[in-house]
């Protein structure tokens, strides 16, 4: 049973009630879409921004690059160097080795001439003493 009270809704009751739902359901919208707008520009901003980083560490990283390539290169060229260096160290000192060789060929040389000569001299020196002595003997 129906209370005599009720109010009997009308058609334009409802139609104003609907539309008054569907302006709140609008602005639900409208808001919805305001936040996800917002959203997306603070996203936006910060990928913005990690990008950013990521450029500066980029430009930092192509910095270190370089100086690695610079080092790597001065490395390489003093390598160089000290085996060019290294090289021509080799090559004096087997010059001086076939100069030594050289010398003591001539020196041991010289040395058997001495010996030789010593021992005629001593030879010589020898026979003369014997001389003396034959002389003295014949003068005494």
């Amino acid at each position: 049973m129906k209370e005599k009270n009720e109010e009997k809704m009308t058609i334009d009751d409802l139609a104003k009630q609907m539309t008054s739902g569907f302006a709140e359901t609008k602005k639900t919208t409208n808001d919805l879409t305001k936040s996800i707008d917002d959203l997306a520009i603070m996203v936006a901003g910060g990928f913005d921004n990690v990008q950013k980083k990521l450029n500066s560490h980029d430009r930092r990283f192509d910095a270190v690059d370089q100086r690695f390539d610079r080092i790597e290169n001065e490395i390489k060229l003093a390598r160089a160097e000290i085996s060019h260096g290294l090289r021509e160290i080799k090559d004096e000192i087997k010059r001086l080795d076939e100069r030594v060789d050289g010398v003591m060929k001539t020196a041991n040389q010289n040395i058997n001439e001495l010996v030789e000569k010593v021992a005629v001299c001593e030879s010589n020196l020898s026979k003369l003493k014997q001389k003396i002595a034959k002389l003295k003997m014949a003068n005494s």
